[in-house]
């Protein structure tokens, strides 16, 4: 039972201290680490004092370990092989000499750990605070060139660029070879930038556990034609070829860099030009779309871009929303060409993008315009069709996500964002929920997670996000209870019962 139990602490104590003491520092800085300290003083006081020092010297042990062990498995599995044996000799000596930790306890507290963040890595660990990480794919091959990759759905279908196909010895033989018998270099980097300059499409199903499968002609045809097609956008021209039902998407530069570099030598064409190397890259894209799938499933827009629909107005008919020159656009779905409807103009300091959400935040049935703007803000069209803002963000780096209508009956809209922490000046965004209450945006929950890119709702219980700079693709589902509230009731439990205890046996002494 004593091992058991042990383990047990070690997995409690490690849980605790990723996903409640951790975040507590991350969101309310000097005040959080001061709530953490009075949190490790009840506890350690809580602890009968004949057990208090082990209790201590464990729980420092279990801490100093685990991050050991999370250190050891981002290595290559020859080095884990050399540095293991190493970490449970050294800390395990440690243990037995200075903490006076008997070895097989230091065992039992290396070997649940070990298995532990295997299982549960700390950068998987940091989502089950209020979700379950159903999927996260870490194994894909992409293009170097892009930190960001798009992630589209279609139904519970996921849709995303991935897998580099490496040269094969035949192709690099034909490269080489050339008709003298010497080795060509030359060929053969342009033979690598070729294929280098082309990924596979690919779709993860829900059906199947989301195992990786190449996407098809038709189901890449289907898919919107800002999705994918503007990865790289403007910099790159996107096209697509089709081998054996795969289809790969190519990337070309769309402008030659020694015309970008003079470009910079006037300041006042470098708007223009900009505009430009958009307009081309944008029209070529949209030509070679039409060429490999036959059509384009998005309307073109003369100067601008259509960026979504929704419903702003009382009615049954929806509005489209068109993003031009630093100005967002609502037009009517039926008659486009007309005048529209209302207009929001940005300004130089403070520019309109096509980065913008469209929802209904406070559950009223009529849609919002949530811009990503700096600051970020909320704006609802009203009667005289001008829009009003009703809600701006106190930090710049606030950015809307989503909104995710309420999935119970009654229930609050939620308001997905990544944004900074409460009180540190960092520039660090973590996934939060929040519900409008009475003109503000009231946090319900957050994730500390940085870098999760995009998320969106695959289903009214399923999420999906890409990850800045690495090639993952998570698929989570929200938690019908925070486990980080249970975690802190947990740990107030112990600190109640461990109290009570004490004050019970000097009761008893005293009698």
């Amino acid at each position: 039972m004593r091992y058991v139990t042990i383990a047990l602490y070690s997995l409690f104590l490690t849980a605790i201290y990723q996903l409640v003491a951790i975040p507590l520092v991350l969101d309310f800085s000097y005040y959080g680490f001061a709530v953490l300290i009075i949190g490790a003083l009840l506890g350690y006081f809580c602890v009968p004092k004949p057990q208090r020092r082990f209790v201590f010297l464990l729980s420092l042990l279990i801490l100093l370990l685990s991050y050991g062990v999370q250190r050891i498995y981002l290595d290559s599995l020859a080095w884990r092989f050399i540095e293991f044996p190493f970490l449970f000799l050294l800390l395990g000596a440690l243990a037995a000499w200075y903490g006076k930790i008997r070895w097989r306890d230091f065992t039992v507290v290396f070997l649940a750990l070990t298995l532990f963040l295997q299982w549960m890595p700390f950068s998987s660990l940091a989502f089950y605070s209020q979700f379950q990480l159903v999927y996260n794919s870490a194994a894909l091959d992409r293009f170097p060139t892009f930190p960001v990759y798009p992630i589209v759905n279609r139904g519970t279908d996921l849709y995303t660029l991935g897998d580099l196909k490496p040269l094969t010895d035949d192709e690099l033989k034909k490269a080489t070879v050339g008709p003298d018998g010497k080795g060509n270099l030359l060929a053969v980097f342009e033979l690598q930038k070729r294929l280098l300059e082309g990924v596979d499409i690919l779709r993860f199903s829900q059906k199947d556990g989301y195992l990786k499968h190449p996407a098809t002609k038709e189901e890449v045809a289907a898919l919107p034609f800002p999705s994918l097609a503007l990865t790289g956008f403007p910099y790159y021209i996107s096209s697509w070829t089709v081998n054996n039902e795969a289809v790969r998407q190519h990337f070309t530069p769309s402008v030659d860099p020694k015309r970008v570099l003079t470009s910079f030598f006037n300041p006042l064409s470098i708007t223009a030009a900009m505009d430009k190397q958009a307009e081309d890259a944008l029209s070529a894209t949209r030509k070679n779309w039409s060429d490999a799938f036959g059509r384009s499933n998005s309307p073109a827009i003369p100067n601008g871009a259509l960026v979504g629909k929704g419903k702003f107005m009382p009615g049954n008919d929806s509005q489209l929303v068109v993003v031009k020159n630093n100005e967002v656009q609502l037009i009517d779905g039926n008659n486009p060409s007309e005048t529209p409807i209302a207009a929001y103009k940005g300004s130089w300091d403070e520019p309109v993008t096509s980065n913008l959400v469209i929802g209904d935040v406070d559950g009223d049935g009529i849609d919002e315009l949530l811009l990503n703007t700096i600051p970020a803000r909320i704006l609802k069209l009203n009667a005289n069709r001008t829009w009003n803002t009703i809600w701006e963000s106190g930090t710049d780096s606030l950015r809307f996500e989503f909104v995710q209508p309420g999935v119970k009956a009654g229930s609050k809209p939620m308001i997905v964002t990544n944004d900074p922490s409460l009180v540190r000046d960092k520039p660090d965004r973590y996934l939060t929920g929040y519900t409008w209450q009475n003109g503000q945006l009231i946090r319900d929950w957050r994730v500390f997670k940085t870098n999760l890119l995009f998320p969106f709702p695959i289903d009214n219980q399923t999420w999906a996000s890409g990850f800045y700079g690495t090639p993952n693709l998570f698929v989570i589902r929200p938690l019908p209870v925070s486990l980080q509230t249970v975690l802190a009731g947990m740990y107030a439990l112990l600190i109640v019962g461990g109290f009570g205890y004490q004050l019970l046996k000097r009761g008893r002494l005293h009698e």
